[in-house]
């Protein structure tokens, strides 16, 4: 291999060079016999080397008068360094190449610099060559031999063959090919004359091989980066140059590779990740996806367990996925499965992971396996471990089946990239997720639904709400019955009161209602703000009266405020969502709370003063593009505003399955902007990347149907009010709040018909 660091003449030289000549005399590839070290196999026999010397000198004399002994006679250096050699014994090539440069800076032949190259073609048992390159120089007045300035010492491995799993080639995953690897490590200048255990050649190799082999690299690229990063980050290697070919890659060329050069400080500098995306603790150096399924007891609370003892044992669960109910497969004839993927780091290699998540299944969540693919408390299955392809008896990664099962494959979606690959077939998991058949024999159908869990962990089934948000066609919408415990609501003021709370809900439940919507206090543009206190005692007692209520044990409660400490205070008592018009952005405690509590929460669009319905783009939101309408101009910031919502509730701990959105009808915003909320709905899911949440829409009675509808009296806007939900059904809205619950109810029925062919 020809580099610049074993090149077939000098180096250009910049340091001091007392003969200030760049004339050159070499004698290349001598080979000799010696004694040094231990050969391929070990043993302590006479060896090959092949040794190469550039000398500088002035020829202009010998040039001009055609007489030898002006210059330096090869023939005489050749004489003496083969004595030297073959009648020695070394330790090493530093010794030998050290030896070398002492004989001829003085051995009075008129060199001055030299630089000297030795190989050992006979020193590995997988590479063509082993070699140190140095460059040794004679100050001519203190007779000292030194490493001329800007010159360090070279060691070199050439022709190093590996047989790994590289490339992206579906075949390229499953067979090993021959690899070619050639390293140049460079000493720290001014470091001692001799040998380094750094730059041990075989130790080098040692550590290449074994990590070269376990990979499973999908370019050659991040192949010649890792194996940079072993050479300098393990080994101390200061410097290295590092070479890989593929000589099978192309048909008619002999190879096609990459060659990189890296030192220590280029490699800890050059890729970091963000600090979303790394782990807590350094050590945790394995990303891996581990799916998780229960159809069992409480799953809610058999998964929340399972991941509670994966960080126990020192496993940081970085990300979870969405909550699906999937149909049984292969045995139908059981409950429907709670399904998701977890994103983890670990420290721990695949058997050893293996092993904590197998005794999480049988002995911390007691999973009896009565029948093969039955009913289980939790199943945890190591779906990727970084991107290596792994067979052992007791575990394959990839996992086997991930790529024929949906309720897998799309919790996989919702914390992976959707660009990954599969590292075996090299399709993007979302390509395989297309793929698979609506039903088969073996699962009646794999669609999935979202889940949002509710209510307390304890108890003995889980209650969910459940959404169709793939097709927004497959379930029927939520109804959110509101129940303002207050003297001034716009609205209802004064007309829910402690004492007939529970006959109240009862009527509501009666009529259709799915969820109860409890406030302390109203919103509306005007209204005065209650204190935390008073927020308390009006609505606690009724959230407790409601839920002591036999009938009413299972409806769904939601509490409407703003406060963290009633929101805290309505969850214990026994309500199972909080209904946040300000998106926490009232109470900096509010979502930290919400974390902690582990509940659902609705996340309201709104800005500042949520009693101030005005909405203006700030100077720096308005486009440029001349072509963009005012309406698609507020479409584009609001989504952007409830993706940067949604951001702000995961940064504080929130999981994506407590999370349900309301794009904040009625709320800082005008009449148009109202109508352009509604009317957007699926543009503002998807300009956002939120379509795989929840959303819920309230225009109850609001102030802009009045207008429309010149309806003053809020009770009045009825008729408004429907035309609204069905618009808000077309638009693939989830949940719709209303005061009006019986007729509402009516409305929704005739949009599910209409819409999602609900009847």
């Amino acid at each position: 291999m020809v580099s610049e660091a074993i090149p077939d003449r000098p180096l250009s030289n910049t340091a001091s060079d007392s003969t200030r000549s760049k004339d050159v005399v070499f004698l290349k590839d001598l080979l000799l016999k010696t004694f040094i070290g231990v050969d391929a196999w070990q043993r302590n026999e006479a060896q090959p080397v092949e040794v190469s010397m550039w000398m500088k000198t002035s020829i202009a004399k010998s040039g001009a008068l055609d007489h030898l002994p002006d210059s330096i006679n090869y023939a005489t250096v050749c004489e003496e360094v083969t004595k030297l050699v073959e009648t020695n014994k070394f330790n090493s090539l530093e010794h030998i190449a050290d030896a070398i440069s002492t004989r001829i800076l003085t051995s009075g032949c008129g060199a001055a610099w030299a630089m000297i190259k030795v190989s050992k073609p006979r020193a590995l048992l997988r590479a063509q060559s082993a070699t140190i390159q140095i460059i040794r120089e004679l100050d001519p007045y203190t007779g000292k031999i030194s490493t001329p300035a800007n010159h360090t010492d070279v060691v070199s491995i050439s022709g190093l063959n590996i047989v790994t799993i590289i490339g992206i080639n579906a075949g390229e995953r499953i067979h090993r090919q021959n690899i070619t690897i050639d390293l140049i490590l460079y000493k720290p200048q001014n470091s001692p004359v001799g040998f380094d255990k750094a730059y041990n050649f075989r130790n080098v190799v040692d550590v290449v091989v074994d990590h070269v082999e376990a990979s499973e690299y999908k370019t050659v690229e991040a192949l010649v980066t890792s194996v940079a990063d072993v050479l300098c980050s393990k080994l101390g290697v200061e410097k290295a140059t590092v070479t890989a070919k593929k000589p099978s890659a192309l048909t008619f060329a002999k190879a096609a590779g990459v060659e990189i050069t890296r030192s220590k400080d280029r490699l800890k500098s050059e890729y970091v990740l963000s600090n979303e995306d790394k782990p807590k603790d350094a050590s945790l150096k394995h990303e891996v996806y581990i799916a998780f399924g229960s159809n069992v007891g409480n799953p809610f609370y058999n998964i929340s367990e399972a991941i509670k003892e994966l960080e126990k044992a020192g496993i940081e669960v970085k990300d979870v996925s969405h909550y699906y109910i999937s149909e049984p497969m292969f045995v139908q004839d059981q409950q429907r499965f709670i399904n998701g993927v977890l994103r983890v780091f670990t420290s721990l290699e695949p058997i050893a992971l293996l092993d904590v998540t197998q005794n999480i299944e049988s002995e911390k969540l007691k999973r009896v396996k009565e029948v093969e693919k039955g009913p289980r408390s939790i199943d945890l299955d190591i779906i990727l471990y970084d991107d290596r392809v792994f067979k052992h008896p007791r575990l394959t990664i990839p996992h086997a089946g991930v790529i024929d099962r949906s309720f897998v494959l799309k919790p996989l979606l919702d914390v992976l990239p959707s660009d990954r690959l599969h590292p075996v077939t090299m399709k993007s998991f979302k390509e395989h997720l297309g793929l698979l058949p609506k039903s088969s024999n073996v699962q009646k159908s794999s669609d999935l639904n979202e889940v949002v869990p509710v209510g307390s962990l304890e108890s003995e089934t889980g209650r969910f709400l459940e959404f169709d948000i793939e097709q927004r066609k497959n379930r029927p919408t939520q109804l959110m019955g509101i129940m303002n415990i207050t003297p001034d609501s716009f609205s209802d003021g004064g007309k829910f009161t402690v004492e007939n709370a529970v006959e109240e809900a009862k009527r509501m439940v009666a009529e259709g209602a799915d969820i109860i919507d409890i406030g302390g206090q109203s919103t509306r543009p005007g209204a005065d703000t209650v204190s935390v206190e008073e927020e308390l005692k009006r609505v606690i007692p009724v959230v407790e009266k409601i839920r002591s209520c036999e009938k009413l044990k299972n409806v769904i409660l939601s509490i409407d405020s703003f406060y963290s400490q009633v929101a805290e205070e309505a969850i214990k008592a026994g309500a199972d969502i909080i209904n946040d018009v300000t998106a926490g952005c009232y109470d900096a405690q509010m979502l930290p709370t919400v974390a902690k509590l582990g509940v659902p929460i609705i996340l309201n669009h709104s800005r500042e003063d949520v009693k101030n319905n005005t909405y203006t783009l700030a100077a720096n939101e308005k486009s440029t593009h001349v072509n963009i309408t005012e309406e698609e101009e507020f479409v584009a910031v609001l989504a952007r505003e409830m993706q940067e919502i949604v951001k702000k509730a995961r940064d504080s701990g929130l999981r994506s399955h407590q999370i349900i959105l309301d794009p904040g009808v009625g709320f800082a915003k005008n009449l148009k902007q109202n109508l352009w909320t509604l009317k957007n709905q699926e543009v503002i899911r998807t300009k956002g990347n939120l379509n795989n949440y929840a959303w819920l829409i309230g225009t109850s009675r609001k102030k802009f149907i009045g207008t429309i509808t010149d309806q003053e009296v809020a009770a009045d806007r009825l008729l408004g009010t429907a035309a609204t939900v069905t618009a808000a059904i077309q638009q693939g809205a989830d949940i719709v709040r209303v005061h009006d619950v019986k007729d509402i109810k009516q409305t929704i029925k005739m949009s599910d018909a209409i819409y999602k062919q609900l009847y």
